[in-house]
């Protein structure tokens, strides 16, 4: 009875090594995700490393406003079966450079023969660091740091793909990642609805003109999604702002006919775009 026990047990143990030696492989084929290098932060910390990026967005991430001479962005990356999100800090100077390269919206390849569709990659690399600080939830923030010099990004080469990447104009993405440029200009944004922020939402204490309320605009142009914004509207103002824009997206019949044609009715929401001062940018709605 021993000697069959024993024969289990060694036939588990081999089984748990082929999983264990499958896995390391797949870890070592898994280099440029952000999942990787989360994974694997112990062995990459305050190195070089490479991401490869499908796209970027603005405001995503924990550690915005809390490195001087930067501005941060949550990466979207995607390398084989491997993926995730990590946060990039960017020199202020750069971040035109930097949002036209990679884009804030996910861009695919044509479909292969085998009906698969991948999404387009572009590397990136900087440094791998963590913020820690009491100020941030779980007490650190892993994020890669670019280069503070324009020329060396520039130089990070992308082969056999066009430089720039997608950047939908017209949304809150769009204004917010080009704020430095649009700060206390007239801008216009396509709405899809208006929400009002929670009860306990703490957006609600910072600073804003006195007698006006948060909403939040919902964008879409071009047929994607362009983010959220945040619109004060004067208090009087909201239930006609609602009522106009909508609380609950409205489908648009055209979609599907024409590619530039949003899942949902938009219409135009005009203001100044302005940052509060605790940096959030928003936009003072203007009928």
């Amino acid at each position: 009875m021993n000697s069959m026990y024993r024969g289990i047990a060694r036939v588990v143990l081999i089984f748990w090594a082929i999983c264990e030696s499958g896995q390391a492989q797949t870890i070592q084929k898994i280099n440029h995700s952000a999942d990787y290098f989360r994974a694997m932060q112990n062995q990459y910390l305050n190195r070089s490393v490479t991401i490869n990026v499908t796209h970027v967005l603005p405001g995503q991430s924990a550690i915005e406003g809390r490195i001087d001479g930067y501005r941060s962005f949550a990466a979207f990356t995607e390398d084989g079966d491997s993926s995730g999100i990590i946060d990039v800090a960017v020199p202020t100077l750069a971040v035109d450079y930097f949002v036209n390269k990679y884009g804030t919206s996910l861009e695919y390849y044509p479909v292969n023969d085998n009906g698969e569709l991948f999404p387009k990659t572009k590397p990136l690399t900087g440094t791998l660091l963590k913020y820690e600080s009491d100020m941030v939830y779980g007490g650190g923030v892993l994020y890669i740091l670019c280069p503070n010099v324009l020329d060396s990004m520039q130089d990070q080469s992308t082969p056999n793909q066009p430089d720039g990447g997608k950047v939908i104009k017209y949304t809150a993405d769009y204004y917010r990642a080009f704020q430095d440029q649009y700060i206390n200009q007239n801008v216009t944004v396509y709405v899809s609805k208006l929400d009002t922020l929670l009860k306990d939402s703490p957006i609600k204490d910072e600073d804003i003109p006195p007698g006006h309320q948060y909403l939040i605009a919902t964008t879409y142009n071009d047929g994607l999604l362009g983010g959220s914004i945040h619109v004060a509207i004067p208090i009087m103002g909201i239930k006609k702002a609602i009522a106009k824009y909508g609380d609950e997206p409205r489908w648009n019949p055209a979609y599907g006919s024409d590619n530039k044609e949003s899942p949902h009715k938009t219409q135009p929401l005009s203001g100044t775009l302005l940052r509060n001062k605790q940096g959030r940018p928003y936009i003072l709605y203007s009928e």
